[in-house]
């Protein structure tokens, strides 16, 4: 009886050994090199991600680069001092434009003013052609984008420089502020008139089928009045007055129709002449004349 008892014994010994050594075999402490952390492990380690960083910024830095070169407001953000003519404190100007198709001017730029409102002049310093105000897209003390558009349907008779003048006006005194001078080519006027001025634009005068000397153009003068006298320089043939289209400051049409019946015993060149009459004294004023051949 006693040898079965140790028989048995010694075989549930056996049996705990085996066990516990399979339990050891299955366990694998935390962070073990084994085949599976092989496995999940990327190619190249930590080399490849601090690659793969720089690659990152370098892609940054390539954007921002792009969004400067692409961002119109000044030199703060990336636009070269280059791109503007001209400048000073208030302003920035890019190269004026010429629109010849349209007949004006375009003036461009930034202006960091009070309200955003840029006042202009635009002269050939003996004429004012144009006046007025604009407003910029943002007020001080941030840079706006601005557009002025000038028409060059006033600037008559005339070929060479001219300037336009921008400022700030003073909410205080309404004196100019960083007053900006910027030189333009102002083109030749239209040849399609015979005459002109800055009031008057006369087409080629001509005789129609019932011999009648016909003259049209435009004007621009107060209350769209024009006065006009028809003479040889001996004789008055005619005189009155028409009203064009529209006054001043617009460009009105007119037509003036002369009888030539009165003057068919004559042969020669006469004059047609043109004036606007001052309301102050009735002084003439713009006086054009237009040179047109009648007779038998």
């Amino acid at each position: 009886m006693k040898k079965k008892l140790l028989a048995l014994t010694i075989i549930m010994l056996l049996g705990l050994t085996v066990l516990s050594a399979c339990g050891n075999e299955n366990a694998k402490p935390e962070g073990s090199n084994g085949l599976s952390d092989e496995i999940n492990t990327p190619i190249g380690g930590e080399n490849d991600s601090k690659d793969q960083e720089e690659l990152d910024v370098a892609d940054n830095d390539k954007e921002d680069e792009k969004q400067k070169e692409q961002d119109p407001k000044g030199n703060e953000q990336g636009q070269s001092k280059k791109e503007f003519v001209l400048e000073n404190n208030a302003f920035k100007i890019y190269e004026t434009q010429l629109d010849e198709v349209e007949g004006r001017l375009i003036v461009r730029g930034l202006a960091r003013v009070f309200e955003a409102t840029i006042q202009y002049e635009f002269e050939d310093g003996h004429y004012l052609f144009d006046k007025g105000f604009v407003t910029a897209s943002e007020g001080a003390p941030g840079w706006g984008e601005f557009e002025i558009v000038l028409g060059l349907e006033n600037v008559v008779n005339y070929s060479g420089v001219g300037t336009v003048i921008i400022y700030e006006e003073s909410a205080k005194d309404g004196s100019r502020l960083h007053e900006l001078h910027i030189p333009v080519e102002i083109p030749k006027s239209n040849d399609k008139y015979a005459v002109e001025n800055q009031s008057f634009r006369v087409y080629e005068p001509i005789i129609d089928e019932n011999n009648n000397l016909v003259v049209k153009g435009l004007a621009r003068v107060f209350e769209g009045t024009i006065q006009y006298e028809f003479e040889d320089g001996h004789y008055l043939f005619d005189k009155g007055f028409v009203t064009a289209s529209e006054g001043a400051p617009g460009w009105g049409e007119f037509e003036i129709v002369l009888d030539l019946d009165d003057v068919s015993n004559y042969y020669g060149t006469g004059t047609v002449i043109l004036y606007e009459e001052s309301a102050k004294d009735g002084s003439r004023l713009h006086e054009i004349h237009i040179t047109v051949k009648f007779g038998k």
